[in-house]
């Protein structure tokens, strides 16, 4: 649930946003310049006095994920894995939410969850692990999340297939 700022401009300013935003967007689209610390501080301090927007509020998120796991989960013969994603510095109270959100469908749809607590996560080792435009991940967080993710899919398997936990 990513931040955006040009977007928070053209919805708050209307027409006289429209320009704004585009230039905005257009910026987010220099790979070069996305990759900068000016970049990221520039964006930073426009978050903290703008503010950013959404296109999608946490409970249209939910409504979405939790419709189409009910449509998935009646057929009996399939396993889910819900996947929380990765915590955004500049919007924690939004994502601990949406954890929250998660943490309820799987307990009540009885399926597993791969998500971490936002609040226990360090942001310093998340950004270290992000690549320089901080929307993707390097290698070594990649390599650390299909670790983990494969090790939630093989004890899924096991315990689908009525095998002991390794």
């Amino acid at each position: 649930i990513y931040r955006s700022i040009p977007l928070k401009l053209e919805r708050t300013l209307g027409p006289v946003g429209k320009p704004l935003a585009r230039a905005g967007f257009r910026a987010g689209e220099i790979s070069w310049f996305t990759r900068t610390s000016t970049y990221h501080a520039l964006r930073g301090a426009l978050l903290r006095t703008i503010g950013g927007a959404t296109y999608f509020e946490v409970d249209e998120v939910v409504g979405i994920v939790e419709a189409s796991l009910r449509r998935i989960l009646r057929h009996e013969d399939i396993s889910v894995i819900l996947r929380g994603s990765a915590p955004w510095e500049s919007d924690p109270v939004r994502d601990y939410a949406m954890y929250r959100e998660l943490v309820r469908m799987a307990e009540e749809m009885h399926i597993h969850l791969l998500a971490s607590d936002p609040r226990t996560v360090d942001m310093a080792a998340q950004l270290a692990g992000e690549d320089d435009d901080r929307l993707h991940s390097r290698p070594v967080a990649r390599e650390r999340n299909g670790a983990s993710e494969g090790k939630m899919l093989v004890s899924v398997w096991r315990e689908r297939n009525h095998l002991p936990p390794l």
